[in-house]
């Protein structure tokens, strides 16, 4: 079987000229710009002692010894406040990721679901795949978790490959060895990661759509056609990452054209991604057709409006099931 990457661009760049400028709405526009927005939430952390002076001047060793006292205590205070707010700031933090990964997850069918359905809307796909969405942020959360504590060893490991390197009495070159070997361990770590991510998002989230399976469902769905090619799935990752390359320049170049002006377009919550509104739905639209080459379990391109027969245009059959 023969795998195209540029044919699927190119049909994806027409699926967002006909989404988007026939006709041309700013409405729809800015709704399926907000589902983007929604969809890519997570593509982003001394003074106790001078109370006492006057008593000091005052009492003599009586006022030294309340002024340890006061010191002691000003800075178990001060350590007690210092925890506090550092705990208080660690909560926030955390609420605001899971709320994010949340948002996130349910916002990834919204957008989904308007690119393969031709329309802009919130509230139906919020409620249709709110299970769909709770599954993919259940599986993200834990992945998640697991790639944190990963961090932990390998952090111990890497201390322990820099001590060669800090104690004299110990060989340099072995520390300089073991260091080159984590950093080669964690740059490969790193690589599969951000790859199991990426088929996450681009890939077994169709899947969970088309078919309304869970996250690890749709995992085990996709895993046979990933493991028959493999490097297919991989050389599209980095076509898609060259795309964003391209894309990267192209956005810097108009913010420094615009003096400075479009980066801070391009940074405002749901406007930068309407501007870039074309650039999202082509790359998603590319993620579909170029899935939809591997077989009808992982073709959604059928169920675009244009592509469907008569009578599924007007009884809405052969929709993707909903959670």
């Amino acid at each position: 079987m023969s795998i195209s990457y540029t044919g699927p661009l190119g049909r994806g760049w027409r699926r967002m000229k006909r989404l988007l400028f026939s006709p041309l709405d700013p409405v729809k526009w800015f709704i399926i710009g907000f589902t983007v927005w929604l969809a890519e939430l997570t593509d982003f952390t001394g003074a106790g002692g001078n109370g006492g002076s006057g008593f000091r001047q005052r009492g003599g060793s009586l006022g030294h010894v309340y002024d340890g006292a006061s010191d002691r205590l000003g800075e178990v205070l001060a350590g007690g406040v210092a925890a506090a707010i550092i705990a208080f700031i660690v909560i926030i933090a955390l609420f605001f990721f899971l709320l994010f990964l949340w948002l996130s997850s349910r916002g990834q069918f919204l957008y989904l679901d308007n690119l393969v359905n031709d329309r802009a809307s919130v509230r139906d796909p919020w409620k249709n795949y709110a299970k769909l969405g709770d599954s993919l942020f259940l599986w993200r959360l834990v992945y998640t978790l697991i790639c944190m504590v990963s961090v932990v060893p390998l952090t111990a490991f890497a201390a322990l490959s820099v001590l060669p390197i800090a104690v004299p009495s110990l060989p340099a070159e072995l520390g300089v060895a073991g260091f080159i070997f984590l950093g080669s361990v964690i740059g490969v770590l790193i690589v599969i990661a951000t790859y199991v991510d990426f088929f996450l998002l681009h890939f077994v989230v169709p899947v969970m759509y088309k078919h309304g399976l869970r996250a690890t469902a749709a995992w085990r769905t996709f895993w046979p056609v990933l493991k028959e090619h493999a490097w297919e799935f991989v050389l599209y990752g980095l076509f898609y990452l060259v795309l964003h390359i391209a894309v990267l320049i192209i956005t810097t170049t108009f913010g420094f054209l615009t003096c400075c002006a479009g980066f801070l377009l391009l940074l405002l919550p749901v406007v930068g991604t309407t501007i870039l509104l074309p650039v999202h739905l082509t790359l998603r639209g590319m993620d579909l057709e170029f899935l939809a080459q591997f077989g009808e379990k992982s073709d959604l391109v059928s169920h675009f409006p244009e592509n469907r027969p008569a009578e599924g245009n007007r009884d809405a059959q052969a929709r993707p099931a909903r959670g």
